[in-house]
């Protein structure tokens, strides 16, 4: 659920007791959830993340393009090959293998 729809329009689904802070976003299918402020800053800062992690992983994408022309882009096993997870690792500033 985003926008905060289980605390404002489906409460009842909600545990007593539960959290209720907050807010998360979906922008362009990645949904991002932000904690600790305000509900507008809250908003605000899941959807700059949102944003701009889709941007970091389409700038990642066409980067590869260039070197791994005609592949694919998506794998078809459970586990990615090295080299998408070196794209992500560029993406994420690092991943420990």
């Amino acid at each position: 659920m985003s926008d905060g729809q289980l605390v404002y329009s489906e409460a009842h689904r909600l545990p007593d007791g539960s959290f209720r802070f907050g807010y998360s976003v979906e922008v362009d299918g990645t949904q991002v959830g932000a904690s600790g402020l305000t509900e507008l800053q809250d908003r605000y800062q899941a959807t700059v993340l949102a944003a701009d992690l889709n941007y970091r992983i389409a700038a990642a994408r066409t980067e590869w393009a260039k070197d791994f022309a005609g592949e694919r882009w998506y794998a078809n096993e459970q586990v990615a090959p090295d080299r998408f997870r070196d794209a992500l690792a560029g993406v994420l500033g690092g991943v420990q293998r």
